[in-house]
């Protein structure tokens, strides 16, 4: 068994039983001694695999098809289903895929949750919608000697673009953009970028959509400007929902947009989404939860959370605030609420979202957390905090320094659940125990679970 055995399981046929999800929503089983992977699997069926490949030591497969599966195995409703990098869960029920994350966040904090009763995690909260609920997505250009794509990371790829005909889980206004886009790619002379040489000028197309008003703003990313890019925008204004066009200068070789350097060529700047009564003015660099409905779930139980501790009616310390969102949304409760966000459009958003909602008991300031002034946020004296991090997690000074703050409770709101253990160390270690979990489905039909974690000091 080992290296060699792996070696030469690649590229074979097997049958094999699946057991439990992974955070990458792939299905655990064994193949002759090894740790395999299974896209497309369901826990107890016996599968078909094509095994594709390895990756830490682990064997990578995808299902080729049933041999025996649950009754409620449903047909995957995207065409590009297991070839795409995004959705990897069509499959599964809504109510099954909420089982097996609640299970995989209970393995993941298990270790610090010894002796206690299985109270301490709540059950997921659904997102309102299943599908067309994600309003903000992100498309890649790329030019090769086999063809164009537009389109998302094929599976297991940093390089492959796979194109895409559909995609189910943007709203109707971005689908319309989109098939334009693509379609005008087709025929147009300017080029896509080609990751391997580094030329071309298309880059990305980014998509940020209103639920609430039911338009879009357009992103057009290329590494230098080209005449061509405004025709193109002139054409996507005319679609119906369209706010605003922009060009985005991208000259960097990374893969990844860039917003430091835009400019609008048709329509507005921004979008406006609700949250409740609140309305939220959005840019295309600023954060706001891609799943706005769901969102206003993950607040309310912030906001429970607190209040079930005595944590409300004084000062609330919001962390990686982006557009003020969740600051502004519990301000009613609070004396004061001061945001620290480091995009400095996100900033200016949030001032501008406090005025127009008529709040003006909130504070918002344009710097990284790890660099923020802890003198500034002792004398705010807060009383409650919540720390919202980006998918990347929190860095490791930042953790110091808010578990030295030694603030009596806090909210950790994690995107990416997998890094908890790393993320929450430095609180345990000066103190903290976790109260309560409460899972939220924010991106129903993948393997990603935001988590709302109420911690408080030991008495």
């Amino acid at each position: 068994m080992g290296r060699r055995t792996r070696k030469r399981l690649r590229n074979t046929e097997a049958q094999v039983i699946c057991s439990e999800m992974t955070w990458e929503g792939r299905f655990t089983s064994h193949l002759e001694g090894e740790r395999l992977h299974v896209l497309g699997g369901v826990p107890g069926a016996t599968v078909q695999v094509d095994v594709t490949g390895e990756s830490r030591k682990k064997l990578q497969a995808t299902v080729k098809h049933y041999e025996s599966a649950p009754d409620w195995l449903r047909k995957a409703r995207c065409s590009h289903f297991l070839s795409c990098g995004g959705c990897r869960l069509q499959h599964l029920p809504e109510e099954q895929q909420r089982i097996y994350k609640r299970d995989l966040l209970r393995e993941t904090l298990d270790p610090f949750m010894q002796n206690r009763e299985d109270s301490w995690l709540g059950e997921v909260v659904a997102s309102p919608d299943s599908f067309e609920y994600r309003m903000k997505m992100e498309f890649t250009f790329e030019e090769l000697r086999e063809g164009r794509a537009l389109g998302m990371h094929a599976q297991g790829s940093f390089h492959h673009i796979l194109p895409l005909k559909e995609c189910h889980l943007m709203p109707k206004v971005s689908q319309r953009v989109f098939a334009l886009v693509r379609d005008w790619y087709e025929t147009t002379e300017i080029e896509g970028y080609n990751p391997f040489r580094h030329t071309g000028f298309l880059r990305h197309l980014v998509l940020r959509a209103s639920q609430a008003e039911e338009r879009v703003l357009v992103g057009i990313s290329t590494r230098e400007w080209h005449p061509g890019i405004q025709e193109l925008a002139d054409s996507i204004q005319k679609l119906a929902g369209v706010s605003g066009v922009h060009w985005l200068h991208s000259p960097s070789e990374a893969d990844a947009v860039s917003c430091e350097n835009s400019r609008c060529l048709s329509g507005e700047d921004t979008i406006e989404e609700k949250l409740g009564e609140l309305r939220f003015r959005i840019s295309l660099p600023s954060f706001f939860q891609v799943n706005p409905l769901a969102a206003r779930r993950l607040y309310d139980v912030i906001g429970e959370e607190l209040a079930s501790v005595g944590a409300t009616g004084g000062r609330l310390l919001d962390l990686y605030c982006g557009t003020g969102s969740i600051g502004l949304y519990l301000a009613s409760r609070y004396e004061s609420v001061l945001g620290l966000e480091e995009v400095e459009p996100a900033i200016m958003d949030a001032w501008h979202n406090a005025r127009i909602n008529g709040i003006e008991n909130v504070e918002f300031e344009a710097v990284k957390v790890e660099n923020a002034m802890e003198e500034k946020i002792r004398a705010f004296q807060p009383d409650a905090m919540v720390v919202d991090p980006p998918r990347s997690g929190c860095h490791p000074r930042a953790r110091k320094m808010m578990a030295s703050l030694r603030i009596p409770h806090l909210v950790f709101v994690s995107c990416n659940p997998k890094l908890l253990p790393e993320n929450l160390q430095e609180f345990l270690d000066e103190g903290y125990e976790i109260r309560r979990v409460i899972p939220i489905d924010m991106f129903p039909q993948t393997p990603h679970l935001e988590a709302v974690l109420l911690l408080s000091l030991k008495e």
